[in-house]
């Protein structure tokens, strides 16, 4: 009998490995990312151009959530 058959698998137990866990971190690197750049990026937009890029980052977001939910 192999003795490394009984023991659990290492990396299957670390929380780093957990589809969670990585989706929480690209989150708050995103979060990060977004809320130090705005300093550079939104002097120089207007609020036309604010409201078009609003619009349209919402409605990414809300087609990206219908994909996922019929595709799972």
């Amino acid at each position: 009998m192999n003795p490394s058959s009984n023991s659990p698998n290492i990396s299957r137990n670390l929380v780093l490995f957990s589809p969670p866990a990585r989706s929480s971190i690209l989150g708050v690197i995103f979060f990060l990312l977004i809320a130090l750049s705005t300093n550079i990026i939104l002097p120089s937009v207007t609020e036309k151009t604010l409201g078009i890029i609003v619009t349209l980052s919402v409605l990414a977001f809300m087609t990206i959530l219908v994909l996922i939910l019929f595709l799972l």
